[in-house]
């Protein structure tokens, strides 16, 4: 009368940051909607690992107790240049850097009982349980978010401008 399930998800992607498409003063479509605000090199990679545990035990025909487990690890390094301001009247905005390795754990338990009762002359659903959650994120690298460190013309863009390289050698020796 016991089951058992165990599963495992492996997630990974790749994308960049978008910070949308800025207007310029009051111009809502000054810049074109498919314009790319960024740079070239801009990304984050996602990997995520997740482990799931569930029991359920059937005790009789009206009773059983469930209970679980969950464990999450993602790690997910962010290499982006996103827009921290409007661009002036010439297009002109300014990208700042945020180059920081993210990592999350996540646990999860819960166990319940779960069965009917007669009472009153009524049947009754029960359940009786409780859960645990933990979560914590850690991140390290370099992060410039409030000052500029290029300008990029969203009117009349150039990419690979940027120094992708010397960026992430700021995230790695960084002393935060």
């Amino acid at each position: 009368n016991t089951e058992a399930k165990l599963s495992y998800e492996y997630y990974h992607s790749k994308y960049p940051y978008e910070s949308g498409i800025p207007a310029i003063g009051n111009d809502l479509f000054a810049v074109p909607w498919h314009r790319w605000v960024g740079d070239k090199g801009d990304n984050t990679v996602v990997d995520r690992h997740t482990v799931d545990l569930k029991l359920t035990h059937k005790l009789d025909s009206s009773w059983k107790v469930t209970g679980g487990f969950m464990y999450q690890y993602q790690d997910y390094p962010m290499e982006q240049l996103y827009a921290w301001d409007y661009p002036d009247a010439n297009g002109n905005m300014p990208l700042a850097p945020w180059f920081v390795d993210y990592t999350s754990k996540l646990y999860s338990s819960f166990i319940e009982l779960n069965g009917k009762i007669d009472f009153a002359g009524m049947t009754h659903k029960l359940l009786i349980g409780g859960d645990q959650y933990y979560f914590k994120i850690t991140s390290e690298g370099f992060v410039n978010g409030f000052d500029q460190w290029t300008t990029f013309n969203v009117l009349h863009p150039v990419y690979g401008t940027v120094n992708y390289d010397e960026l992430r050698n700021l995230r790695d020796t960084s002393p935060d």
